[in-house]
């Protein structure tokens, strides 16, 4: 097998290999016609072929796959790129790039994405846009739309077929207002709306790909419907990456939200443990705790600090008491963890659990010896 190295060069990672055609030559390039992008290819599996200088000359050169993988056809001196893994194709394709933070008013937790399978807007199905966020404690699916296309009321019901055969629908939405992020999209998406989503929508969506969606009006007619995803002519392979792209959006969701639930159990005050404070004793402790499962510590009070790590894992077998210190009253305590608390704020996840360093954590061993 030719590797044709005056005419094209390869550039090499441990995930991709792309394929340049060499600058100054002058050909006419041909795809193999049984190829397509996305598609699997193997080593020294035939990719293109052009003929070097005039079209009418016989020599015709192949470029063969140097690896296993799955080919995306580029245009121009860039010939092709070959992805080793699909997991490395759709991250670099197709991105879903997630945030999960804490709205700085209310204090309470938020999931958004600002990119959606490479597309910063949301998943397209036809003119809708499709966007899951998690704001003020409730899932919420928001479509982004055309007024001229579509008119969305809450008697409408929006239908997704799953891949086992269930069928998730949303109905209720919201009243419609304009959306005012489309400087990008052009003005035909000009609406949004949003309907709640319960935890077994997230779940069943996270498990299963989505093969074809409707829209119907309280009349029972269908307004739109089609495949997933939508652009009839999309390649096959395509199609089915544009699936597990959704998936994986979703279980990426999931995972954030799945953390946030976790975080629940840190919002627990000392105060609040009754067992914990009607513990007989005049004295307090200041104690530091960890969790192991995901290395968060907790700077708290208590009378009775082994008791309290008792009761914590009931709920979290991971939890584990590294210190404690007395002090004389629980007055004074709540003085010293009030100080610890101000001095590692930057560094709170919420309540009294904490993402410390390692030097942070010495310094607190070292205050509470």
């Amino acid at each position: 097998m030719e590797d044709y190295s005056d005419i094209v060069y390869y550039v090499r990672t441990d995930e991709t290999v792309d394929c340049f055609l060499k600058e100054g030559i002058n050909t006419q390039i041909i795809r193999y016609n049984v190829l397509e992008s996305y598609v699997f290819v193997t080593k020294a599996q035939p990719l293109v072929y052009f003929k070097k200088g005039r079209i009418n000359q016989d020599l015709v050169l192949s470029i063969f796959a140097t690896d296993d993988g799955y080919i995306v056809f580029d245009s121009g001196s860039h010939l092709f790129t070959i992805y080793k893994t699909m997991e490395v194709l759709k991250k670099s394709q197709f991105p879903n790039i997630i945030e999960r933070g804490e709205d700085e008013f209310t204090k309470e937790p938020f999931i958004r994405a600002t990119m959606f399978g490479g597309n910063k807007y949301g998943f397209s199905f036809g003119m809708i846009y499709v966007r899951v966020e998690y704001t003020n404690n409730k899932h919420k699916l928001n479509i982004d739309y055309s007024s001229s296309r579509f008119k969305f009321t809450k008697y409408h019901t929006l239908h997704f077929l799953l891949d086992n055969g269930s069928v998730l629908s949303f109905r209720d939405f919201k009243k419609p207002v304009k959306y005012t992020n489309n400087f990008d999209r052009g003005d035909y998406i000009n609406m949004t709306t949003s309907s709640i989503m319960t935890n077994q929508d997230i779940q069943l969506l996270a498990s299963h790909k989505v093969l074809k969606w409707n829209l119907i009006n309280d009349e029972g007619t269908i307004l739109a419907e089609q495949g997933v995803p939508s652009i009839l002519s999309m390649p096959d392979p395509l199609k089915e990456i544009h699936r597990e792209v959704f998936q994986d959006f979703v279980a990426s969701y999931l995972s954030l939200y799945d953390e946030i639930r976790g975080d629940e159990d840190y919002r627990v005050d000392d105060e609040a443990e009754n067992e914990d404070i009607t513990q007989s004793s005049s004295t307090c402790y200041v104690y530091l705790m960890v969790d192991t499962t995901n290395n968060f510590h907790k700077i708290g009070i208590s009378n009775n600090p082994k008791y309290r790590e008792h009761t914590l894992q009931s709920d979290k077998p991971t939890i584990e008491l590294l210190c404690a210190k007395e002090y004389p009253s629980r007055a004074i305590a709540e003085a010293f963890e009030s100080a610890l608390h101000r001095v590692y704020s930057s560094k709170r996840i919420r309540g009294e659990w904490f993402k410390l360093d390692p030097s942070d954590i010495e310094e607190i061993k070292q205050t509470l010896k």
